[in-house]
Parts: C-alpha cells; sequence; structure tokens
C-alpha cells in the first residue's frame, strides 16, 4: 500500500495566522496508523475466509427469519437454513438486478435476501402440497 501525503494548501486566517497546515506530530501519527495496519499483514486467504464466515452467519440468520416469517413445517436444521439464507440472498439479488433495483457488482440488500428466501420456501411448500402421499 502506498500512502501519498499531500501538502494541504496554507490558508491565513484574517489575523494572519495559517490555516490547513500538519505539524510534524500529526504527520508522525498518520504515517504510524499506515504502519501498524501494514504490520498486521492480513493476508489473502486470511481475507477470503472471513467473508465467508461472514456468508454463513449472515444466511444463518435470514434463513431463519424466512423460517419465522413463513407458516408451515419447514425442511431441515441449522446447515438447510443456512443454504436457504444464501440462496435466498442470491435469488433477491437475481429478482433486484431483473426489476432494476441493483446494479452489476451490488448484492440484495438485508430485506431482499429475506424476500427471496421467502419465495424459495413458498416454491418448495407449493410442491410439497403437489407431491402424492
Amino acid at each position: 500500500m502506498t500512502l501519498v501525503l499531500e501538502k494541504p494548501r496554507t490558508l491565513r486566517t484574517p489575523t494572519g495566522s495559517r490555516i490547513g497546515e500538519r505539524s510534524k506530530r500529526e504527520q508522525g501519527c498518520i504515517l504510524a496508523r499506515v504502519q501498524s495496519l501494514n504490520d498486521l499483514n492480513i493476508s489473502k486467504r486470511e481475507e477470503n475466509t472471513m467473508h465467508w464466515l461472514g456468508v454463513v452467519l449472515i444466511g444463518l440468520v435470514i434463513g431463519a427469519i424466512a423460517k419465522l416469517l413463513m407458516p408451515g413445517k419447514d425442511p431441515g436444521g441449522f446447515i438447510v437454513t443456512i443454504l436457504l439464507g444464501i440462496a435466498g440472498s442470491v435469488v433477491g439479488t437475481w429478482i433486484g438486478r431483473a426489476v432494476g433495483l441493483y446494479h452489476e457488482g451490488q448484492a440484495a440488500g438485508f430485506i431482499m435476501s429475506v424476500a427471496g428466501a421467502l419465495l424459495i420456501l413458498a416454491i418448495y411448500h407449493i410442491m410439497r402440497r403437489k407431491r402424492p402421499a
């Protein structure tokens, strides 16, 4: 990561004092913060792992909310709930892009993800009723 410190334009107040200059101490604090971030040295693999952990946790929450909102008996345990939430987010993103709510590269928000999971559950309930016992 490259940090470029630009020298700010020096402005003067009506009394003649300068505005906008950074002191040596302030510049040192800025550089120290950047160096401490570089010292963390988070690898791409660790970053990718944290991303997927977040996807799983959000999928669990969205799937659980969809199961609470949809009446009737729903399938599976927590793994199916996670998969339902993740699939709901994918469906919500697809529908949002088709309608024009989201642009390329944008993911569905919380409400649209829950709506997508509810749609998947509704399709599941319709297919379960049609199947002979």
